[in-house]
């Protein structure tokens, strides 16, 4: 257990939910992303200038989590690396096969198996994920993406 009381076992996690069932989190990867031009010049013009958007935009990954037994909806703003505000964005979830979209940002599971990807701001390898369903380490970000990961194109928020 971490000092907040979290599991803490990597690459995946696992903790009791209210029914008793164990929730399993297991890191499947971790991407890099490179921004295309709309979504720098979106960057730039959002926050009048260069200011701080190089160091966002070069620790942009993408993260591709599978949940085994959620007990929930996810509440991705709940998940976020050790001491770091930024969370989740752009969410998708599929079945555990990745043959099916079953979600989106607005439209998350009811709860039981999927998996989640979603692209992460502020990313530092040395830090843990943190869940309200426990922490797990990520890998460091490879360049080559799976192929149902490899058309997801990141925008920059609004």
């Amino acid at each position: 257990m971490t000092d907040s009381g979290r599991q803490d076992v990597s690459p995946a996690s696992s903790s009791r939910n209210p029914a008793g069932v164990t929730v399993v989190l297991r890191a499947s990867g971790t991407y890099s992303v490179r921004p295309g031009y709309r979504a720098v010049r979106d960057a730039l013009q959002r926050n009048c200038g260069r200011t701080g958007i190089r160091e966002v935009l070069a620790t942009l990954v993408l993260v591709e989590i599978e949940v085994f037994d959620a007990p929930g909806r996810p509440n991705l703003g709940d998940w976020h690396q050790e001491n770091v505000d930024q969370v989740p964005w752009d969410e998708m979830y599929t079945t555990l096969d990745r043959s099916t979209v079953i979600g989106g940002p607005y439209d998350a599971p009811a709860g039981g198996d999927f998996a989640v990807s979603f692209f992460l701001h502020g990313f530092d390898q040395s830090l843990r994920l943190e869940t309200p369903w426990g922490s797990l380490r990520l890998s460091a970000a490879q360049e080559q993406r799976p192929v149902h990961l490899r058309n997801r194109a990141y925008i920059y928020p609004t």
